[in-house]
């Protein structure tokens, strides 16, 4: 299966006066924005990309060690070698984070400015092309609080930073590209739906990130771009399915089970797109209708409760500080039981009704069984596990049946189962 470094390989030596910018070079644009860009200057702002990794190397790595990341900053490492991205500028980044003990809301925020040049055919310089894009969740607990409350808040504040940041480099550019990962994506689509200056907005890219609360999805500005919007997932996606587009979505192949599909690294390339994927798999299906059924049968109030209740258990220490959220807390909900004097009434309620809604989803779409715990109905510890892995229906039964066995359940119960802040300028200065 080729994906993007293979990409790289293939068509890295082509500038984009011979080879136009595609879906799969804004999926690199999407990646590449996670790069430590904190590290670089603000006077080094308007160099290329082959100028600042020779200057800054290693100091532009994310320093987190995960896989996910480590394909990252090998992607940096790469991309200057090629004719295609090596003297792309880096015109601007503003990036804001802070924790629960700073002042302020919680915010996990990022975005870079890309300038890929052009020539005519006389060998004049040509119009650029001007990309913006937006950076994803990284580890900091500010970014998992805030990417919880897009669940309750209309708005959060790295959504009014994106909306200020595409204002500005849309002021500065007749025409500009926007694109996402993961929250990224959903940054991309409320700063073009919300900017003051849509008509400077082309192509918006969201790659697996999550839709648009309806209360947005309703507005003038939405509907005023969204004939601009493409969204893809890969197909065992949950993160692209939570909340909407207006649209359909795009369903792509991709390398591995569950959770691992997310990475864009894993996606399937050939030529210049993403391989089309057959239908979204059984995984998917099931854990996007138990968020969906989640958010559209709870208050805002409820909401509030299981985000309080979630961070409670995060602060214990039970949920891994590095790589993405929701997969980090099914491997911790466990330690709910362990944990429940933590928790007020109001929490545990909206805890129940989180884990069993999504739980219950699972069912309906896997064919898994359902038994309960203490206060909180869901699926067994072993089977959830293979959940969070991402198993295919076709595995499910098997899955129960090591379920059962472990848990001693009796066979007949198998059978039953059937406005805003400050965004930093080109000078890195804070914006009047």
């Amino acid at each position: 299966m080729e994906q993007l470094f293979d990409y790289l390989d293939w068509r890295g030596d082509l500038t984009i006066d011979a080879s136009p910018l595609n879906q799969v070079d804004h999926g690199i644009l999407s990646a590449l924005v996670y790069a430590h860009f904190e590290a670089i200057a603000p006077e080094d702002y308007g160099k290329t990309l082959a100028q600042l990794l020779a200057k800054y190397g290693d100091a532009v790595h994310q320093p987190d060690n995960t896989e996910f990341r480590k394909n990252h900053n090998l992607l940096w490492d790469r991309l200057a070698g090629y004719p295609r991205f090596a003297d792309v500028r880096l015109a601007n980044f503003a990036a804001r984070t802070n924790e629960t003990d700073a002042e302020g809301p919680d915010v996990q925020f990022g975005a870079a400015t890309f300038i890929f040049p052009r020539k005519k055919a006389d060998g004049t310089d040509a119009e650029p092309v001007v990309v913006v894009s937006f950076r994803g969740t990284d580890t900091s607990i500010a970014g998992w609080r805030e990417d919880v409350a897009m669940g309750h808040e209309e708005e959060v504040p790295a959504q009014r930073y994106a909306v200020d940041y595409l204002d500005v480099e849309t002021s500065r550019y007749p025409l500009v590209q926007v694109n996402g990962h993961s929250k990224g994506g959903n940054l991309a689509l409320y700063a073009a739906a919300f900017c003051s200056r849509q008509g400077a907005v082309g192509d918006i890219w969201n790659f697996d990130g999550p839709g648009l609360t309806d209360v947005a999805l309703a507005t003038t500005g939405w509907r005023r771009v969204e004939g601009r919007v493409h969204t893809l997932v890969p197909e065992s996606s949950v993160f692209g399915m939570i909340m909407g587009t207006g649209q359909p979505r795009e369903v792509i192949n991709a390398e591995g089970v569950g959770f691992a599909q997310h990475s864009i690294f894993n996606w399937e390339v050939r030529g210049t797109v993403f391989v089309q994927g057959a239908e979204l798999s059984a995984y998917s299906k099931a854990m996007s209708r138990g968020l969906a059924d989640y958010l559209g049968s709870t208050s805002v109030e409820e909401r509030r409760f299981f985000a309080d209740a979630l961070f409670k258990l995060v602060d214990s220490g039970d949920v891994p500080r590095s790589g993405d959220l929701l997969p980090n807390l099914v491997k911790a909900l466990p330690s709910i039981r362990k944990n429940g004097g933590l928790y007020t009434e109001e929490e545990k309620a909206a805890l129940k009704t989180f884990v069993g809604t999504l739980a219950k989803g699972g069912v309906d779409g896997l064919g898994l069984p359902e038994i309960s715990l203490p206060d909180i109905t869901l699926p067994e510890i072993p089977l959830l596990e293979k959940l969070k892995a991402g198993i295919r229906k076709d595995e499910a039964a098997e899955a129960a049946d090591e379920t059962a066995e472990a848990a001693d359940i009796p066979e007949a119960t198998e059978a039953a189962a059937g406005k805003g802040p400050e965004v930093p300028a080109a000078d890195g200065k804070p914006r009047e």
